[in-house]
């Protein structure tokens, strides 16, 4: 016999349309069958155990659009040359959780778990190894390049 229950997928749209329903007074109960939604889904969100604009279900700490602001934060870093490692994500997230007030059982950073799900729903983020400064580019980072270089920006800024 198999402990675990298969998780049957559902309409997140009938989701919205069910909750909607059980506030203008249609029982959780009546609203599971007409939308065929999972009766413990509506509940969570019914009782404000989740946000109702939670797409990855109760596991999920932050609704979506705080998660983009985190993304895009991440991602704004990135573009600027300062790329965050997993560590530094996990800790950053956890002290945005708790700016947020969000209930966190972590006394320091969010979990290993947290960050792949986190990076499995964005795309866009991406864990890449770090790159040594080429050989060519070390070279070229010399004293005399460098005033080079600052003479010439200071010529074009006067």
């Amino acid at each position: 016999m198999n402990q675990f229950r298969d998780k049957k997928p559902y309409d997140r749209n009938n989701l919205q349309r069910a909750y909607a329903a059980t506030l203008f007074g249609l029982s959780v109960y009546r609203a599971v069958r007409v939308y065929q939604v999972p009766e413990s889904t509506l509940w969570d969100r019914t009782r404000q155990n989740v946000s109702i604009d939670c797409l990855h279900g109760a596991n999920t700490l932050f609704t979506q659009d705080e998660e983009r602001k985190l993304v895009d934060h991440i991602v704004y870093m990135a573009d600027i040359g300062y790329g965050y490692s997993l560590m530094d994500i996990q800790y950053m997230a956890w002290d945005y959780a708790m700016s947020l007030h969000k209930p966190v059982k972590a006394k320091e950073h969010l979990s290993q778990g947290w960050m792949y799900n986190f990076l499995s729903r964005w795309d866009e983020l991406k864990v890449v190894k770090p790159q040594c400064l080429s050989l060519s580019r070390a070279k070229s980072a010399t004293k005399e390049n460098t005033d080079k270089y600052f003479q010439e920006l200071n010529s074009i800024l006067t």
